[in-house]
């Protein structure tokens, strides 16, 4: 039986917001996109990938030893979309029965919020999940098989929610999930988290 779930990491992006490489950003000591990708891994609910793209060549021997595959979007300078088709690929490839999409730079989502993610998308009957945090409805996301030829045809700088009018949403709450590192000014907060667990809380 192939696995359910492919979680991808989504760390191609350039960053120009923040001014410098967020994947970069760390946190106790550790780089932003490893604890992401170590918390995805701790999850333990299916095979996890990194998407690199810009500075792969700084960022890769970051992850390289962690138990994951690392995949190359040559173009990530069009946008989110790109990175998502890539993850795609991999999902099709594996022939999973959903792909679960993971921004590097949500560093307070923990394992065990990825664990309740995939037991709302099981119990949704393996519909699309989006994490709600006040405003915030999007990643971590669970999509299914059934969107993702939809998925392929995601261009420029958009994220899955442009299929939202073609497809039923599953919103699952998640606090925290609308953290993240976009800005200078989000650095700070970045720092006042240094000893957020990423264990399993189920």
């Amino acid at each position: 039986m192939p696995d359910e779930l492919l979680i991808a990491v989504l760390a191609a992006g350039a960053s120009r917001r923040l001014g410098r490489p967020k994947q970069l950003v760390e946190i106790g000591g550790e780089s932003l996109v490893r604890r992401t990708c170590r918390t995805a891994i701790q999850a333990a609910i299916g095979p996890v990938t990194v998407v690199l793209g810009c500075r792969r060549e700084a960022i890769a021997p970051l992850v390289t030893d962690l138990s994951l595959e690392v995949l190359v979007n040559d173009a990530w300078d069009e946008g989110i979309a790109s990175s998502v088709r890539t993850a795609t690929l991999a999902a099709l490839d594996l022939k999973v029965t959903g792909l679960l999409l993971l921004h590097a730079d949500q560093y307070a989502i923990s394992a065990g919020d990825l664990v309740r993610l995939r037991d709302f998308w099981r119990a949704s009957g393996r519909s699309t999940c989006l994490s709600r945090d006040g405003d915030h409805l999007g990643p971590p996301a669970a999509l299914p098989a059934s969107i993702f030829a939809q998925l392929l045809t995601l261009a420029g700088d958009v994220g899955p929610r442009a299929l939202l009018g073609s497809v039923g949403v599953t919103e699952v709450p998640m606090p925290r999930a609308s953290k993240d590192v976009d800005r200078l000014s989000d650095l700070a907060a970045v720092g006042a988290i240094d000893a957020l667990p990423c264990t399993p809380t189920v």
